[in-house]
């Protein structure tokens, strides 16, 4: 019987460093729970569900092998797409600043990028509150 029903992965559509939650499914369509007999592996790493993150916007490729209990290898390669990050009007005036020319590719990266974790930050605290206070 095959190991790999599907691949799911949520977000949908990640933005460049955002944490993308990895599942491999089995063929009822749930996710395994990381403690299955079978090897499942994702990008080469064992594992059945795992975070990944994408340094570049576009398709990327990710990989996922397994191998049932009785040795019979497989392979699924899924494609996610993942969209540029689309810096806040707040950073947008930071970098438009005549004061701020001198800033550098890196600088202005990293502005981006604690934009996307302060958001990403928020999110998650939010969550985490919402799920204490029901």
């Amino acid at each position: 019987m095959s190991v790999i029903g599907k691949v799911i992965w949520n977000p949908q559509n990640p933005t460049i460093g955002q944490s993308v939650k990895i599942d491999v499914c089995g063929p009822d369509g749930k996710p395994y729970d990381n403690n299955q007999l079978e090897y499942i592996g994702i990008n080469g790493v064992a594992g059945s569900a795992q975070y990944l993150q994408f340094l570049s916007a576009g398709d990327q490729k990710v990989l996922v092998t397994a191998m049932s209990t009785d040795g019979k290898p497989e392979q699924s390669t899924i494609t996610i797409t993942v969209v540029a990050v689309k810096p806040s009007p707040p950073t947008l005036a930071i970098i438009a600043d005549p004061a701020n020319n001198a800033l550098t590719q890196e600088q202005i990266a990293y502005l981006i990028w604690l934009q996307l974790m302060s958001a990403s930050l928020l999110s998650r605290l939010a969550s985490l509150t919402m799920n204490h206070i029901i």
